[in-house]
Order: structure tokens, then C-alpha cells, then sequence
């Protein structure tokens, strides 16, 4: 349980700097689709990569000629491939917390957070060639994963008082 306090902190520092810093503020159903813009950007950069590697795209026969392995355009497919999952993950969180009525305001600056996360997590996906950048992917991620679970547990409380119960 202490991990799960100390990823919750480290949320915490995010919300805090965020409320201070950020000129923008998304609300919960403008993040769901601010994610899947971020994961089509992703697919985009996927395909501008591939032209600019010389690699080449077959719109007739697309999933026939992968981009090489290791190259920044394999990065960008894998990075689109894990905001389409993100964006699944942000809907039901979104979903969840509109049917429980949260506090709107911690709301949207849990869905912004979310959204910046999405953000660094495709800069830092498609730059961590090396492993020390992998472990900033990494952190970014669990920040995003870690908001999630926070709207969703919340929702739970918020809703029917309780996760789970015993009989």
C-alpha cells in the first residue's frame, strides 16, 4: 500500500504544479478526445516516418509492410497502438466519474493531467532509444494509469460509498 501512496503523492505534486501552471484545462469528455487526437498523431507521425525512411506504404495491402524494427516509425505505430488503449481506458474512467457526479473541478484537472501525461508519454515513446529515456516513458505512463484508477476508485466512492463489499 505504500507504492500506491506514493504514486497518489507524486499525482498530487502533478495536480498541484498543473493548477499553478497550465493555461489550458480540458474538460472530461474533451480529454477523451484529446487522447484519441494524441494517438492519431501518433499514426500520423507513423506515416511520415515511414515516407521519409524511404520504407514506403501500400495503401492496398497497409499491415503487409511493417515499418523496421527500431526505427522512430515503429516507435510512432507502437505509441498510436497505446493511445487507441489509452483512449478506452480514459472513456470509462470519463464514464464512471459523469454517472457518479464528481466534483467538477477535480474532474477536469484529473483529466487534464491525464492529457499531458498522453502528451509526454508520445514524445518520450518515440525518443526512448535509450533506457534511461524508457524509464521517463515509464514514469509518465503510471502518471496516466495512475489518474485513471484514481477517477475510477473515486467514482466507486462517490456512487455507492464503497469498491467492493463482503457478504
Amino acid at each position: 500500500m505504500a507504492i500506491l501512496e506514493k504514486l497518489n503523492e507524486i499525482v498530487d505534486m502533478q495536480l498541484a504544479n498543473m493548477r499553478e501552471h497550465s493555461p489550458v484545462m480540458f474538460s472530461p469528455f474533451g480529454a477523451i478526445l484529446a487522447t484519441l487526437t494524441i494517438a492519431y498523431a501518433a499514426k500520423g507521425l507513423y506515416f511520415v516516418f515511414c515516407i521519409l525512411s524511404g520504407n514506403g506504404l501500400s495503401n492496398a495491402n497497409p499491415r503487409d509492410n511493417p515499418p523496421p524494427k527500431n526505427s522512430i516509425a515503429s516507435r510512432a505505430n507502437a505509441a498510436h497502438f497505446n493511445g487507441i488503449e489509452a483512449t478506452v481506458l480514459i472513456t470509462a474512467a470519463v464514464f464512471m466519474g459523469t454517472v457518479a457526479g464528481l466534483n467538477k473541478s477535480l474532474f477536469e484537472e484529473l483529466t487534464t493531467l491525464f492529457v499531458f501525461s498522453r502528451i509526454a508519454h508520445l514524445v518520450s515513446y518515440l525518443f526512448a532509444f535509450h533506457e534511461v529515456l524508457s524509464i521517463v516513458r515509464s514514469g509518465v505512463f503510471t502518471i496516466g494509469f495512475i489518474v485513471i484508477i484514481r477517477i475510477m476508485i473515486m467514482s466507486c466512492e462517490a456512487k455507492y460509498g464503497y469498491i467492493y463489499t463482503m457478504k
